[in-house]
């Protein structure tokens, strides 16, 4: 055995090339394993760490604890640290020029939560004693006011209270409410106490402030000699996965208490207590884990299946002198043993440095727009040990059947050289039309493929991989955007103007006029709005019916929003979906996807039950009568035909949108003049989102109206969705890299082997334009068939991903259409420019050395 394994390791060097390659197979697969691995531990860590500075550590807050249950809490042997917030209440901020946020929300957190809760430091200390306050930056660029480190603010603080009921953060300022109910005078603070704070820092917005909240959450430090009744108190499991179980043990011993989840960190930590989510999390690993391992494996196996191919005359030889079949199975495990302990370090090497590379080139290239957002690098000790477990499994399995194949094999046959080709005659027949249709090269070609079943199957093979796990995983890649598209979507605007001042829309398109003159303005939407009712029963939906009605919305008509965007805006659509602008001014473009949640699953759903083309009847007012009936007046009725039904969005109409059960239908500036509509918003894309703020409320003295810079928000939002989409693009770009140095490697490899054939046709009269029409007709059967069994099993794996999805996400299977064309394209592509390399070297050999060498 001892000889068998020098023999072996004297071939692996003398013929350098085979070796090469077959350690290229491997690194490639060690490299894949180890870099898809990688890229999901180092983007969930750039997640859950982003979501830490953000939002915080915390796993979830117990929301307002009675003192004498606090220890219930804090001292649950899951909990691994514990923190108390105290709100003190609300304080008439004067001097706060913004109307919506009128009030200072004052919080006492101790030194843990300090740490723990996402509070970011921008300029100065946090507070170390009661009397200390920190203020966050938007009270000062929000609030118009001019409060610095060093100053002393005095605040009297109360309860929050209107018509006799106490109001939170969750209630905006009902002064300002568009209710006729309620009146100004009847909201007011009541004052518990008076205290004089030193502000000692300025930080950003915290998270738990909602942009609508009535007041700007400024906090002070809880002395714990000092604590009410009642607190909030979040705490940080041992262990993030008992999350909801502990939670859920803590809550059924006192039902009273509310909590607040960090959902973020949970679920990008994984844990969720949803099943669908865990079960559509758990076949997805398990599909595309599949998917790799069975890529890895056949990349290798192909490597060696070409080895040993090359290598059957030795093989026969040895097995004539008596080797046994067990040592020469032995010999070829041994191989690949020693290609594995070369190539497995390189490859884990190869794919740590290529993560390492991609996180750095992000991070320098794309900075400026991921805000704040920083890829990092993230390997554990676990990958890398499963790197190397799944290597060297794969490798074992590549080497199992050439080395079960190479055992077998006989000795007269090995030796002569024709243990490939055993086929008899008739088998070899070709239809005469098919001789006619493709000459004497189409027949030499479709007889190769016949009389080698077993060499031209891996070239075939390696094609047919590619083809289903290309198909496959752009299905996966389309339902991962489509649903990180319902949590995160790019924002393309960074100021909303709402006009609350002017009565009439013509007053408000003079005022929207005014800032359209200002600098720093890109793109915008001025927004007009017009009602349209259409019958239930004639147009909603089933899943429309099922979704949103029967969850207490059961009207007889159905609202939609009929939105004109600016004659700009408008083309700019229409040109997008690729539409004639002026066909389409008398109609309207149907948003018509809507997404909802139920039991913890998003469900994404047609509203309406129509088609393009089709003539929608409906009116522009709904009346709600006495008795609870509901009605229409036919002097309101008007029509809207359907150009295109569409799920993008034009600018400044987000998806986000599409949350509420009516869809949209846009429709140009012509087409609502007619009517009698309303205007209230303009969407801006700025350059200077800050100045622009600035000069429009120069122009708004009276502070009626309200500008909203999203300026933060939108980065924030269009850097998730800029690395979630790098992660995705970049794994299938991997994957496809993968198998195109695959199916190079496999025909180069081929060819190659098959060059004494190529020198013995030629020395028969071949020319050397037969000679490539013949290699251009086995290149198109060798694409055809791939495609043939490629794209039905990518379609099927395809449907079971999109199976997975819907524990998750319910939305409509859709037919891969795009990467079936790509598939087709690039296979071809691939397989010509291939075989056009491989030709180049061929016509350079000399036809006696060729035929006289033999493989050492």
């Amino acid at each position: 055995m001892k000889i068998l394994n020098k023999l072996t390791i004297t071939s692996l060097k003398l013929n350098k090339k085979r070796t090469i390659v077959t350690c290229i197979g491997i690194i490639l697969s060690c490299a894949l394993i180890c870099a898809v691995a990688g890229m999901v531990t180092s983007f969930q860590y750039s997640l859950i760490n982003d979501t830490i500075k953000k939002d915080g550590s915390y796993h979830v807050i117990f929301k307002d604890v009675p003192l004498e249950q606090e220890k219930y809490i804090t001292s649950n042997v899951n909990v691994k640290e514990s923190m108390i917030i105290q709100t003190l209440g609300y304080a008439k901020l004067e001097g706060s020029q913004n109307e919506y946020k009128p009030y200072a929300f004052i919080q006492e957190m101790d030194k843990e939560s300090l740490k723990n809760m996402g509070i970011t430091l921008i300029e100065g200390r946090l507070p170390e004693n009661p009397n200390e306050i920190v203020i966050p930056e938007h009270i000062n660029s929000n609030g118009k006011l001019n409060l610095k480190v060093g100053d002393t603010l005095s605040l009297d603080i109360g309860k929050r209270m209107f018509d006799g009921y106490e109001l939170n953060q969750n209630n905006p300022a009902y002064s300002y409410s568009y209710e006729e109910d309620y009146d100004v005078n009847n909201e007011k603070i009541d004052v518990k106490m008076h205290k004089d704070y030193k502000i000692v820092g300025i930080i950003e917005r915290p998270s738990f402030e909602s942009y609508d909240a009535p007041g700007y959450t400024v906090i002070s430090y809880l002395d714990k000699s000092n604590i009410q009744e009642k607190q909030d108190i979040a705490v940080i499991y041992k262990n993030v996965r008992d999350t909801y179980n502990v939670t859920e043990d803590i809550l059924s011993k006192n039902s009273d208490y509310q909590t607040e989840y960090n959902r973020d960190l949970l679920r990008y930590s994984g844990v969720s207590d949803n099943t669908g989510v865990n079960a559509t999390l758990f076949w997805l690993a398990v599909i595309i884990i599949s998917i790799i391992i069975v890529t890895s494996v056949f990349v290798i196996r192909n490597s060696f299946s070409i080895s040993i191919t090359e290598r059957f005359r030795q093989y026969g030889m040895l097995a004539s002198v008596g080797a046994t079949s067990k040592q020469i199975k032995k010999n070829v495990l041994f191989e690949g043993a020693i290609l594995g302990l070369i190539s497995i370090p390189i490859g884990i090497i190869c794919g740590l440095l290529a993560i390492y590379i991609l996180v750095n080139l992000v991070n320098i290239i794309l900075g400026e727009y991921l805000s704040g957002f920083t890829l990092y690098f993230a390997i554990s000790p676990i990958i890398i040990l499963l790197t190397l477990v799944l290597s060297i499994v794969t490798i074992f399995l590549s080497c199992l059947i050439p080395a079960i194949r190479a055992s077998k094999i006989s000795p007269i046959d090995a030796i002569r050289s024709n243990n490939d080709i055993k086929i008899k005659g008739r088998k070899l027949r070709v239809p005469k039309i098919f001789k006619k249709l493709f000459g004497i090269e189409g027949e030499i070609a479709l007889k190769n493929l016949k009389r080698s079943r077993k060499k031209y199957r891996t070239t075939i093979l390696s094609i047919f991989f590619s083809i289903v796990i290309f198909i496959s995983l752009s299905s996966f890649i389309e339902y991962a955007f489509k649903l990180s598209n319902t949590y995160y979507e790019k924002v393309d605007y960074n100021i909303l103007v709402t006009d609350r001042e002017n009565e009439t829309a013509k007053e408000t398109l003079d005022y929207f006029d005014k800032i359209l003159k200002l600098e720093n303005i890109n793109r915008y939407t001025i927004k007009k709005e017009l009602d349209f009712y259409v019958s239930e029963d004639k147009y909603a939906s089933n899943d429309a019916k099922e979704l949103w009605y029967n969850g207490g919305n059961d009207l007889e008509y159905l609202p939609i929003y009929v939105v004109a965007i600016g004659e700009n805006a408008y083309n700019d659509f229409v040109n997008k979906l690729g539409g004639d602008i002026e066909e389409y001014k008398n109609g309207g473009i149907l948003i018509n996807k809507n997404v909802t949640s139920r039991n913890g699953k998003r469900i994404e759903y047609d509203v309406l039950n129509c088609k393009e083309g089709d003539v929608l009847e409906g009116y522009s007012k709904y009346i709600y009568n006495e008795d609870g009936s509901n009605s229409v007046e036919e002097e309101d009725k008007y029509e809207i035909k359907i150009n295109k039904i569409t799920e993008e969005c034009p600018f400044g109409i987000s998806k986000q949108y599409m949350t509420s059960g009516i869809p949209y239908i846009i429709v140009s500036d012509e087409f609502i003049e007619k009517y009698d509509y309303r205007v209230y918003n303009m969407y801006i894309d700025s350059s200077n989102p800050d100045k622009l703020q600035e000069e429009i409320e120069k122009t708004d003295t009276n502070m009626k109206n309200n500008i909203t810079n999203y300026e933060e928000i939108a980065k924030e939002n269009n850097a998730l969705v800029l690395v979630i989409s790098i992660f995705l693009y970049g794994f299938i770009a991997v994957i496809s890299l993968i198998g195109i140095t695959n199916i190079f490697n496999t025909i180069t490899t081929n060819m190659a082997l098959r060059s004494k054939e190529f020198a013995v046709l030629k020395s028969i009269g071949m020319t050397d334009k037969e000679f490539r029409k013949m290699i251009n007709f086995e290149s198109l059967f060798y694409g055809l068939k791939a495609l043939i069994f490629g794209i039905p099993i990518g379609i099927l794996l395809s449907y079971f991903i999109y199976a997975a999805i819907t524990n998750m996400f319910e939305t409509v299977y859709k037919l891969p259409y795009t990467a079936i064309l790509i598939s087709i394209v690039f296979v071809f592509l691939v397989i010509w420019t291939t075989m056009r390399y491989s030709l180049k070297k061929a016509e350079k050999l000399n036809i006696i050395d060729t035929i006289r060498n033999e493989n050492v």
